[in-house]
């Protein structure tokens, strides 16, 4: 009926905040697909660092992201950057100021000139 423990889980006792890092160390097929799930395993990551604005990711990588279990989340784009602009949105996010280097085939794009 589920695909997943974890699935079950949050199905079964949706009142409790299930953090997918501590329940299991593989997720179930497709779920990194699902950028819900991928925002919160960033919004996890933000609030084990601190971070509190787009600024503040300036201070981490793309390895330490996939380090702390986002590596196949962060294959699916070109960039830490790039996975942030797509999954808030909500920002305005400034290559010069979240990043010390710029994304690959950043400067490739006129809009970025």
């Amino acid at each position: 009926q589920y695909p997943s423990i974890l699935a079950a889980l949050i199905a079964i006792y949706p009142e409790f905040e299930w953090d997918s890092s501590v329940v299991r160390t593989r997720m179930p097929r497709k779920y990194w697909d699902c950028t819900k799930n991928q925002r919160l395993f960033f919004d996890g990551f933000a609030k084990k660092h601190n971070i509190q604005q787009p600024s503040d990711w300036m201070n981490f990588t793309y390895l330490q992201v996939a380090e702390e279990g986002g590596a196949y989340l962060l294959q699916q784009y070109d960039s830490l950057f790039s996975a942030l602009q797509t999954l808030y949105p909500e920002y305005e996010w400034d290559v010069s100021s979240t990043r010390m280097q710029a994304p690959r085939n950043y400067w490739g794009d006129k809009n970025n000139i």
